[in-house]
């Protein structure tokens, strides 16, 4: 008895139907999952900011959660404390960057005349997601696993810059508004 994704998959075999899962399906739910809830509070927020910064909140508790979760397939102790920081140093930062853009391109939405949703900002989001999913998923040797990390991490860091940026420059237009 085959499972709905396994007849989309078009029976591929298990391990290309997992990158497919990891790659492609997994950052679409997970950064619709975790951009839905500011849909509830769109009254409550006020400028543009507030959608990126809530929405990187929102990436950090889902990393968390995530991070804890995945620990729970080391071992020992010291494989899940190994996993732990590596999640923290690598996917906790992609969750927070992504959510952040789906999160300015909702609030794009709720500020623009006439309302348009920022597809796009969506889109980006996945895209961050998938890259690294990808990234982490298709490299055995540990040795190539860990420089892709370090890697991506550079990465993460010049992006979370760009946002701190980002948030300013919003901010500043706000308030000369």
């Amino acid at each position: 008895d085959k499972t709905l994704l396994d007849r989309l998959l078009f029976n591929l075999p298990e391990n290309k139907r997992e990158l497919i899962n990891v790659s492609i399906v997994a950052p679409i739910v997970e950064e619709f999952s975790k951009g839905i809830g500011l849909f509830f509070f769109l009254k409550n927020i006020d400028e543009l900011e507030d959608g990126l910064i809530n929405e990187a909140i929102s990436g950090l508790g889902f990393a968390t959660i995530e991070n804890v979760l995945y620990s729970q397939l080391g071992e020992n102790s010291g494989e899940r404390l190994f996993i732990v920081i590596i999640r923290q140093l690598t996917s906790t930062i992609l969750h927070m960057l992504a959510s952040s853009k789906f999160g300015k391109g909702i609030k794009n939405n709720n500020i623009s005349n006439p309302p348009s949703f920022q597809l796009r900002y969506y889109l980006e989001s996945i895209l961050y997601h998938a890259v690294h999913n990808f990234s982490v998923s298709i490299f055995p040797n540990p040795l190539i696993v860990i420089s892709v990390l370090i890697t991506i991490t550079i990465l993460y860091n010049i992006l979370f810059r760009r946002l701190k940026k980002e948030i300013r420059r919003v901010d500043i237009r706000t308030e000369n508004n």
